[in-house]
């Protein structure tokens, strides 16, 4: 990744942080979040980046999908097509007004998809179905 983003970028644009504990002050100061990974479920990280209002940019895996709808509140490129997701990032950062738009559909889709209580009725309704 390092030197991928040497190759593809202005100097000082891309910044490799490491572990950190304030992911969250961090995310609201990027402009795109790159995803890859091969979850079944959906990445904590890709939703964390939505409800802070960042676009995402992701593999197309499962867990993926159940977070983002492509084009809609983030983009989803084939796994490991690092030209697809290029393009898709140069798309964002280049249209600040599509960037705004799928910034704004991911803050929604983490705040009714993914909040605590969503999450907590559908645990509930899983475990009724269950006991059922």
């Amino acid at each position: 990744l390092a030197r991928f983003a040497r190759l593809a970028g202005e100097p000082g644009q891309v910044r490799f942080l490491g572990s950190r504990r304030d992911v969250g002050r961090l995310l609201g100061a990027a402009d795109v979040y790159w995803h890859a990974g091969d979850e079944g479920s959906a990445p904590i990280a890709v939703v964390e980046a939505m409800a802070a209002g960042v676009p995402v940019v992701a593999d197309d895996t499962p867990g993926c999908r159940q977070a983002l709808t492509d084009g809609a509140d983030g983009r989803l490129c084939p796994a490991g097509a690092r030209a697809a997701r290029g393009r898709a990032t140069e798309h964002l950062l280049a249209d600040a007004s599509y960037r705004g738009r799928l910034a704004d559909a991911a803050r929604e889709t983490a705040g009714t998809r993914f909040s605590a209580d969503r999450m907590a009725d559908d645990y509930a309704r899983a475990y009724r179905r269950l006991l059922a």
